[in-house]
């Protein structure tokens, strides 16, 4: 896991690119929380109508995730809402907060439609998308 934690990955499903990124110590520190990052995202986009593949959808996670303060791995997912225009958040506990931590990465930004099916494969500070197929739900 990176010591501080400021990169994250923007992951642009139209170009099929996922490319690291850093956010500056005053950002993070200024947007605290998972709640925070998905806001400094979404902030710039309140032009854009809801669900347009421009509008991302971030998975961000908070200061504290995988240190084992318990109730602290957790992960924010913020975009907006499709039936009000606002900013909408909701949280997830499980393995892929911290996992998404130990692979170098604080938040997850998702934007644009792919052509056809993808898959995202994050491993230690390197992240891909594989051809995958559509699947029968």
């Amino acid at each position: 896991m990176t010591a501080i934690g400021f990169a994250g990955l923007h992951v642009d499903l139209a170009d099929a690119v996922a490319t690291r990124e850093t956010l500056s110590r005053h950002v993070v520190a200024s947007y605290l929380g998972g709640r925070g990052i998905g806001a400094f995202f979404l902030g710039p986009c309140a032009g854009y109508a809801p669900g347009s593949p421009e509008t991302p959808l971030v998975f961000a996670t908070g200061p504290l995730c995988g240190t084992g303060i318990p109730g602290a791995s957790s992960v924010s997912v913020i975009s907006r809402s499709p039936l009000t225009g606002t900013l909408f958040d909701g949280e997830a506990v499980g393995a892929f907060p911290v996992q998404l931590r130990r692979a170098g990465y604080l938040y997850l930004r998702i934007t644009g439609v792919s052509k056809r099916p993808v898959r995202l494969i994050i491993e230690d500070n390197s992240a891909t998308l594989a051809p995958d197929t559509w699947r029968p739900g």
